[in-house]
């Protein structure tokens, strides 16, 4: 399923593709995807590093994702972006 879309001949077009692989399998215990258009509370950033971290250790998963900037809005996922840290090059 198609998200968003992008240049798949950008230079950073592997963050794009783990964005859609991670939205197709959407929030399990090593991934969580948080709107944060504006900010996020660095209390709760902290709490979820730690959770996802260690059910990626327990899993033997070498990676995983704390993602800003995308929504589930009426069962629908979507990217919305976000403002929180932004990355020049990057949405």
């Amino acid at each position: 399923m198609k998200f968003f879309d992008y240049d798949k001949n950008a230079s950073n077009v592997e963050y794009y593709e783990i964005l859609e692989d991670l939205m197709e399998r959407w929030e399990h215990e090593i991934v969580e995807l948080k709107e944060a258009k504006g900010g996020y509370d660095a209390d709760k950033i902290g709490c979820y590093f730690s959770e996802i971290s260690n059910e990626a250790n327990l899993r033997n998963q070498q990676y995983d994702w704390l993602v800003f900037g995308v929504s589930e809005k009426d069962k629908i996922k979507h990217v919305v972006g976000t403002a929180y840290k932004k990355v020049s090059g990057f949405v």
